[in-house]
């Protein structure tokens, strides 16, 4: 995952309006097998897996980057607490 830093500041959860931060690489692969599971039309679109994630400030949505590309929707955010 390859995010311009002069990007980074400037993203914010749609919802909340909270700042994002990128998920750290050791959680990456666990944030994939759920998004996965959450999105399971997706596991046989390889080109359609996240390389990383960005969290909000709770921690509560992680936003995946598909090709480079933050994706910042509500319905392609993968919910991390109900």
């Amino acid at each position: 995952m390859t995010l311009s830093p002069d990007l980074l500041p400037l993203l914010r959860c749609p919802d909340t309006h909270q700042p994002l931060h990128p998920a750290r690489p050791e959680e990456i692969p666990q944030l994939q097998q759920h998004y996965v599971r959450h999105f399971p039309e997706r596991a046989a679109s390889p080109e359609l897996a996240p390389s990383g994630f960005l969290l909000n400030h709770s921690r509560s949505r992680a936003y995946p980057i598909l090709n480079n590309i933050p994706c910042l929707l509500l319905d392609e955010a993968l919910p991390l607490s109900e």
